[in-house]
């Protein structure tokens, strides 16, 4: 799975808009791409799922569920939970999102990862 991050020092300039396109662009060339939210706004994850979904990054990351649990629809939600990353980071181990990404990694030819 090849992974492409897309990044940013500030707010406000496309990068859900960009991850958004990159993911369809792909998908119409018949790839199978999963697409990560790593924003509390969770715009990317909002354009694809509305907000029909439970689990989202923060547990995958935080290892209570496993990323087939909380995939939906190619897409690792983003969302509120990531607001409590910094507490549990000091608290917790955290699992690196490669790591977390591992079991589904021979499923998909991309991964796209929206940033905050």
């Amino acid at each position: 799975m090849k992974i492409i991050c897309i990044v940013g020092q500030k707010g406000g300039i496309a990068k859900s808009t960009t991850a958004e396109a990159i993911i369809y662009g792909l998908r119409n060339k018949g790839k199978k791409v999963l697409g990560v939210d790593l924003d509390q706004s969770a715009n990317l994850t909002k354009h694809f799922l509305g907000d029909e979904f439970e689990l989202d990054v923060f547990d995958l990351l935080s290892g209570k569920r496993s990323c087939k649990e909380v995939i939906k629809e190619d897409i690792v939600p983003g969302g509120n939970g990531l607001a409590y990353l910094t507490t549990f980071f000091e608290t917790h181990k955290l699992d690196s999102l490669r790591t977390a990404l591992k079991p589904v990694e021979n499923d998909y030819d991309y991964c796209i990862i929206d940033t905050p």
